[in-house]
């Protein structure tokens, strides 16, 4: 994994969600159980660095593991349930980490009825459902010279396609930066995302599913990054200070109009905690926690989401990118 400097570190760790890898394995003690099913990407022990990522279901109280797929020479990566818990869809590539490779596919939740929604030259990136289920909203760089950039300075725009494949539409048009870590609305109007511009800085956007509406919900100087709408539409989760190289990041949460910020977790010293997704009753986020120094040091945690009952979800090989569904 290469080094970035101070100044892309921010950008780094942003499209680090956007790339890669995670753990799997005990139970969580002395917690209340939440419901549901959590999904997601794992490199099985002994297999992170020679080997190809798959997608894992648990449950949230760290019973009943289950590998969903098994693909020798691809990577299963950024699943996202869709609401009703029925589907998901996810980010394969070839396992040699070309993002010209990444596209798009879709499954029922326990691994069945795979079906490939894009196929192109270009990096599809971090998937994500309309409520309504019969869209997707996704981020890629087809509007790039360079079908395999991704860090600044390389473009990304959102765009949304049906869950068949088909009537694909541009949603932004932004210069300067690369737009992505899309959550849909619970009433599928708007979409929130993260702008990383030029200079390695983030900060939330939202926009009208019909590409209208642009509005810029905080400031670059706050580095807000990878929202994500609570299921009743009344508060967003993301995370701050994100990089891979200059540790701090933690998860938060705020209301929709970006008052009220309540911190969630405090992250140990060189480590990032990433990617919080909410429970489907908005109670409880799952998140990843991130060695600064390494991938190979990464692990699935569930937590209230007011701060406490903060638990390992599970430990072996390395685990990342979870999701929660009603399963």
């Amino acid at each position: 994994m290469p080094n970035y400097s101070r100044s892309l570190g921010r950008a780094a760790a942003t499209v680090a969600a956007l790339i890669l890898t995670l753990t799997s394995g005990g139970s969580v003690q002395g917690v209340s159980s939440p419901s549901g099913s959590i999904v997601f990407a794992s490199f099985p022990p002994g297999t992170y660095g020679n080997g190809t990522s798959d997608l894992f279901s648990i449950h949230p109280d760290g019973t009943g593991l289950k590998r969903l797929t098994n693909t020798p020479d691809l990577d299963e990566q950024q699943p996202a349930f869709s609401r009703d818990g029925s589907k998901l869809v996810y980010r394969v590539s070839d396992g040699h980490f070309h993002p010209s490779s990444f596209e798009l596919y879709t499954s029922d939740a326990n691994g069945g009825k795979v079906a490939r929604i894009t196929n192109d030259s270009w990096a599809e990136e971090s998937p994500t459902w309309t409520p309504d289920g019969k869209q997707i909203v996704f981020s890629s760089n087809r509007n790039d010279p360079n079908p395999d950039c991704l860090l600044p300075p390389c473009r990304l725009d959102l765009y949304v396609i049906r869950s068949d494949g088909s009537h694909l539409s541009q949603l932004t048009n932004l210069l300067g930066g690369t737009a992505a870590f899309a959550s849909v609305s619970p009433d599928g109007a708007t979409v929130l995302f993260t702008f990383l511009n030029d200079a390695g800085d983030t900060a939330l956007y939202t926009v009208g599913i019909d590409g209208t509406g642009l509005h810029q919900l905080t400031s670059f100087a706050q580095e807000y990054f990878h929202g994500q709408w609570s299921p009743d539409g009344t508060r967003i989760a993301f995370s701050d200070e994100g990089c891979i190289t200059c540790p701090g990041s933690s998860i938060w949460t705020m209301r929709a109009d970006g008052t009220d910020v309540r911190r969630v977790t405090f992250v140990p010293k060189l480590g990032n905690d990433l990617g919080a997704q909410w429970s489907p009753d908005g109670q409880w986020l799952t998140f990843d926690r991130r060695a600064t120094s390494s991938f190979s040091t990464t692990d699935v945690y569930v937590i209230r989401a007011d701060g406490t009952q903060q638990s390992l979800l599970i430990e072996r090989g390395v685990n990342f990118e979870p999701t929660w569904g009603p399963g």
